[in-house]
Formats: C-alpha cells, sequence, structure tokens
C-alpha cells in the first residue's frame, strides 16, 4: 500500500522489451516525481501483468542514473552486488520484473555521480 510519500506506478508488459527500458522509464518518472526508487515487483493491474516500481518522495531530489541488471542464481547475485558496489553504485533493491514478457530477477543500483 503506497503512503502520501509513497507511489506506486504500473508499466505494462508490452511497455518493457528491455532493462534499459525499465531504467529509462524508472529515470523519468523519479525525475517528474521527485522521488527515487523504492521496490520492484512483478504483479498483476486489471488482470494484466506488470512491473509495479515503488517510489519515495526525496526532500532533497538529487537523481543520479539507476543501473538494473539481471541475476539468475545467489551467487550471480552475489557477484553482480560486488561488483557494482566496488564500482561505486550504491544498492537500491532487488525484485522482480517482465521484461519482454519473461519474468526476471532484478537488481538496482544508483551509478556513482561524476566527480
Amino acid at each position: 500500500m503506497s503512503t502520501p510519500q509513497e507511489e506506486t506506478i504500473a508499466y505494462p508488459v508490452d511497455q518493457i522489451n528491455s532493462l534499459g527500458d525499465l531504467e529509462r522509464s524508472c529515470e523519468r518518472d523519479e525525475a517528474q516525481h521527485f522521488s527515487n526508487v523504492k521496490g520492484v515487483k512483478r504483479a498483476t493491474n486489471n488482470g494484466k501483468k506488470v512491473t509495479a516500481v515503488t517510489y519515495v518522495r526525496v526532500p532533497n531530489f538529487n537523481m543520479g542514473h539507476l543501473t538494473i541488471v539481471e541475476y539468475k542464481t545467489e551467487v550471480d547475485k552475489q557477484s553482480l552486488k560486488a561488483t557494482h558496489q566496488a564500482a561505486g553504485e550504491t544498492f537500491v533493491c532487488e525484485g522482480g520484473a517482465f521484461v519482454g514478457g519473461a519474468p526476471v530477477e532484478v537488481l538496482v543500483f544508483r551509478e556513482k555521480p561524476a566527480s
């Protein structure tokens, strides 16, 4: 359930054909709503498959680029977390999405700001 500080946006399965589509959609909505991604999960909306992304409003909005990656195993997940965090990216959340109509497990990171 969303609170006044949170909003969940449902992305229909036919609108997300790649992880890049999901990243761009999330970044667009972060900018439009002055909020940051908090969670991502597979859901249904009116009987149709969607990727539901929850955003939380932030007082000092400073958007950074998102990186969303797919993982298949627990070892894969831990390896990706270590690699992205070593590159200076901040782990945001993990969850499920529909990409190209298929269910996938994803990790969301915020890229290191340019210096």
